[in-house]
């Protein structure tokens, strides 16, 4: 009975362990489309990340 359990237990362990791991892609990648649509990042020609130089904040936008 003890070695079920412990089948269990490690295919729970990696259950949530590839689900933690797709979780923080998703989110990295839905983070980089907001930064993007708000025009904060750009990408160069190779793809690569960049900070805006011509991005300004909007007045409105900070919080009080």
């Amino acid at each position: 009975m003890s070695a079920e359990i412990a089948i269990v237990a490690l295919c729970g362990f990696g259950l949530a362990w590839s689900c933690w791991k797709a979780g923080l892609k998703s989110g990295a990648e839905k983070t980089l489309a907001i930064l993007q649509q708000k025009k904060i990042i750009t990408y160069d020609h190779k793809g690569d990340v960049k900070p805006n130089q011509f991005w300004q904040e909007d007045k409105d936008s900070k919080l009080k």
